[in-house]
């Protein structure tokens, strides 16, 4: 993007996949709230405008991460309800505003209203000039000044922008861009860039940080955050991620069937089953849960026998997934951790382990470093091959759930050293003594899979 595109764009989209790695998670904040503003006057009264209200506090660090989440529930509920009788789409937007993760709460503010011209005028206000930035000089800030703009934002007073102006230019202020955008009669936000220097309010923290990836036990935050570190995992990745999942519950899949979709999702990832054997296994295990599914929707909830179709048909319906088209795929995960985590099976703490998985599969973002060829000598990839090829069963009271030998790990890494690797991120994670799975990203990156 040139300059010339920025100050004349009206795709807000194009705008946003600009700005990544170039601003922080407050600005990016209340471009979703300045995006939902948009249609304030549209917006339900209650937990629409209270969602957009508290995502403005947490923007600037005066609401805490349960406020947000709570605020966003209620939204969405209140957008849910509405979208059966009519058009929800400006609950949507205001809901969108207190997402937890800021650059979906920013571009699902846009889709749930459309890409709009106007959305591109309260990026370009909060963000200012991206090719030639404009910076305050400290005299610029005097206390009439500064009392003034604190006015403006607070109490959301914009129309008083042309008296910043006046001011700005009694302290001595002659930046035409400075003075013309206060004068100017567009839109002005929260987050205004003017203003922000004005008052010395940052960009806020990194969008996320090297810390919370190695730290976050939420499986689908990662999702999110890959796609804007690095964009979207190759779908190999993202079925086997989920097959690893669904292995870990193995004894739920009481069906032939459905332990067979399972099994040619995997050889499907490998190249070794084609769309026709997937498709077959996907239909075989759909034989299976769905008559469940209909007994199921027959059966009370207080019926002794619901709990027992449910541990039949939910697991039964995940394995089909696995073998399904990619739509849909990441309920395989998510629907797994539920029934685990009710059943006490991991202590309620299968999101977690779901979290070191994604890890496991994907690495460290923040690290990526390039292989060097010398360092794949026969016996590193032939330790690598039977790593991957041959996975063992740790507990045996779940013989299938598999995962990479952890022995031969430790010798791949021995193996590497003495090729001459010297790569500690790739080192450290064959030595870590953790679970390794299958698409495990060491040995993915040895054997060249994508």
């Amino acid at each position: 993007m040139t300059e010339a595109d920025w100050e004349t764009a009206t795709d807000p989209n194009a705008m946003l996949q600009f700005l990544k790695g170039r601003t922080g998670d407050r600005k990016i904040r209340l471009i979703a709230c300045g995006v939902a503003r948009c249609v304030w006057d549209a917006m339900p009264a209650d937990s629409s405008r209270r969602a957009v209200e508290v995502a403005e506090q947490f923007a600037d660090r005066l609401a805490t991460q349960e406020e947000l989440h709570g605020a966003y529930r209620a939204a969405w509920d209140e957008a849910w309800d509405i979208s059966w009788g009519e058009d929800a789409s400006v609950p949507y937007a205001a809901a969108a505003a207190a997402e937890e993760f800021s650059v979906r709460a920013a571009e699902n503010a846009v889709k749930s209203l459309g890409p709009q011209p106007i959305h591109c005028e309260v990026i370009r206000d909060i963000m200012g000039m991206q090719f030639t930035p404009r910076e305050l000089k400290p005299a610029w800030r005097s206390a009439e000044v500064i009392a003034l703009a604190q006015r403006i934002y607070e109490e959301r007073r914009f129309p008083d922008m042309p008296r910043l102006g006046d001011a700005l230019q009694q302290a001595g202020c002659q930046d035409a861009t400075v003075l013309n955008h206060c004068r100017c009669s567009g839109l002005h936000a929260r987050g205004c860039w003017v203003l922000d220097q004005v008052l010395q309010l940052g960009h806020g923290n990194e969008v996320v940080s090297e810390q919370q990836w190695l730290t976050c036990d939420k499986p689908f935050k990662l999702l999110d955050w890959l796609d804007y570190l690095q964009g979207k995992p190759p779908d190999r990745k993202i079925r086997l991620f989920n097959c690893s999942c669904v292995r870990r519950a193995w004894p739920m899949l009481t069906d032939e069937r459905s332990r067979r979709a399972l099994e040619v999702a995997e050889r499907f990832c490998d190249g070794d089953a084609d769309e026709s054997e997937l498709a077959t296994a996907e239909a075989a295990a759909r034989d299976f849960f769905l008559p469940v599914g209909e007994v199921l929707g027959r059966t009370a909830g207080n019926d002794p026998n619901h709990r027992r179709l449910v541990l039949q048909w939910k697991p039964g319906l995940v394995a089909a997934t696995l073998a399904g088209g990619m739509f849909g795929m990441n309920n395989a995960a998510f629907h797994m951790r539920e029934l685990m985590d009710e059943d006490l099976a991991t202590g309620g703490n299968e999101s977690a382990i779901q979290a070191a998985i994604f890890r496991d599969l994907i690495g460290n973002p923040f690290r990526s470093e390039l292989l060097d060829p010398r360092w794949l000598t026969p016996t590193v990839l032939g330790l690598a091959r039977t790593a991957y090829s041959e996975p063992v069963a740790l507990d045996p009271r779940n013989p299938g759930y598999l995962t990479l030998d952890p022995s031969l790990l430790l010798i791949l890494a021995d193996a590497l050293e003495e090729a001459g690797c010297d790569w500690p991120e790739l080192l450290r994670h064959c030595r870590s003594g953790q679970p390794h799975w299958r698409g495990c990203w060491v040995v993915d990156c040895l054997l060249g899979i994508g």
